[in-house]
């Protein structure tokens, strides 16, 4: 691993010490938006500060089996050898996952999805090929089948005049 990268999981250990530090403090939870914000920092400083620490304790594993390589027991080299796969799988397991999640989020993620009921189907241009389908057509369509009233589509009322 990079020794920039390193620096950077060491600095994400300093702010989850000082992240804990801030939440065991009782004033903050009068403020409820900046609690929960720290609470998400919190959590997701965690995951990869662990993740971290568990690669550094598999590179300590790793040296330590390397150093039994120059035993001379037979049955202690065996050891070390599965050891050292083990060990170095794990790593290069590791190192990709932590390589992984410094990638930036999107903060769209967060938001929830727009569901039908909150945002208007788009219009279609050609009806012929585009059958109504939207959320606020399907009612009008059944009901001009029954001859009751036309789709919403041909003429030029507005999305929220169609909803009443």
């Amino acid at each position: 691993m990079k020794d920039a990268l390193r620096q950077q999981f060491d600095r994400l250990g300093y702010r989850l010490t000082e992240l804990d530090t801030i939440l065991a403090d009782g004033s903050v939870a009068a403020d409820m938006k900046r609690y929960r914000a720290l609470t998400r920092e919190q959590a997701e400083v965690s995951s990869l500060v662990e993740r971290y620490r568990r690669y550094l304790q598999r590179e300590q594993d790793l040296l330590a089996a390397r150093e039994l390589l120059d035993s001379g027991d037979a049955d202690l080299v065996d050891m070390a050898r599965e050891e050292i796969a083990s060990a170095q799988a794990d790593l290069a397991q590791l190192d990709q996952e932590l390589q992984l999640a410094l990638i930036p989020k999107d903060p769209d993620d967060e938001r929830p999805a727009a569901s039908s009921k909150s945002a208007p189907a788009p219009a279609a241009t050609n009806r012929r090929s585009s059958p109504a389908t939207c959320s606020a057509c399907t009612p009008a369509t059944r009901k001009a089948a029954a001859g009751a009233a036309r789709c919403c589509r041909p003429t030029n009322r507005t999305w929220a005049a169609t909803r009443k």
